[in-house]
């Protein structure tokens, strides 16, 4: 039986209220999986605490100057984003993973930065190569100078790339060090089906927290966040198959969410979007 997450979401006042009312719902079903999902939820709402978000802060501070140095280094501009994934998504993957029997210690994408090489719209061989020199050269930051692991990812999904599809993707052998191959996801060499490309990998520092790093170029982006590797149509067909649909928004009445008349979704407390974490306080 599986637990209804529209009750907390229509009756919640606040975010923090919708989750401990899921979290309440789930644990009264009692069924392994909605204690596993339960457990999962209170476990992120430790990672995502002021003192563990402000230590994550300090982190990404250091990062940054460490990446002017590479930029200047290898004359390019970066850009960097952060992100917490969206309430409602990191239910929807929890749910996927439980319905597939899968472990949820690989469900690791609650926080994220993604980092951009601002190269040309189309890629070439020299931007590719500046991909897999940025993750491998990350990499040696974060064990070197923060002595930090790099977690396993979950494994690669939907990779029955078809390259006549996609004459103008350049899709090379990996470029990543032979030892750090198994700590990274690489869909440059592997795309995705809808020729998604980029670098996942999952950093988890000394005093515990966990996050991931994306790493693409300017023209992956546009293809990711606008093209036929377009998050919002991928989310869909990967989740279409758990229990959160048919929401209906307008129910919702927490401070900060609202559907306008125009029916525009504004969600400033990153309950269906992905926002910054530091919105959130």
């Amino acid at each position: 039986m599986t637990v209804d997450l529209t009750e907390a979401l229509y009756k919640g006042s606040s975010i923090e209220d919708i989750e401990a009312r899921y979290i309440a719902l789930l644990r009264q079903n009692g069924t392994t999986n909605s204690i596993l999902h339960a457990n999962k939820l209170e476990q992120s709402k430790v990672m995502l605490s002021n003192k563990n978000l402000l230590a994550l802060d300090k982190v990404l501070h250091e990062l940054k100057i460490y990446l002017r140095k590479w930029t200047k280094k290898h004359n390019v501009h970066l850009l960097i984003q952060r992100r917490k994934k969206s309430w409602i998504g990191f239910n929807q993957k929890i749910e996927l993973y439980l319905t597939n029997n899968r472990t949820l210690d690989k469900v690791l994408d609650l926080l994220g930065i993604r980092i951009i090489i601002c190269s040309s719209e189309q890629d070439t061989i020299d931007t590719i190569k500046l991909c897999y020199c940025l993750q491998n050269d990350i990499i040696d930051f974060f064990i070197n100078e923060y002595h930090s692991l790099f977690l396993e990812p979950e494994p690669k999904i939907d990779i029955n790339f078809d390259h006549s599809k996609f004459p103008n993707i350049i899709v090379p052998s990996s470029l990543l060090k032979d030892e750090y191959k198994i700590l990274v996801k690489d869909y440059i060499s592997n795309p995705k089906s809808n020729g998604y490309q980029s670098l996942h990998s999952v950093v988890s520092t000394v005093n515990g927290i966990i996050f991931e790093i994306q790493i693409r170029s300017f023209a992956m982006d546009i293809l990711a966040e606008f093209g036929t590797g377009e998050h919002k149509t991928y989310k869909s067909a990967r989740y279409s198959g758990t229990t959160i649909d048919d929401i209906d928004y307008k129910k919702i009445h927490i401070p900060g969410f609202v559907v306008l008349k125009d029916q525009t979704l504004v969600d400033n407390v990153g309950l269906v979007k992905s926002i910054d974490p530091f919105k959130l306080m």
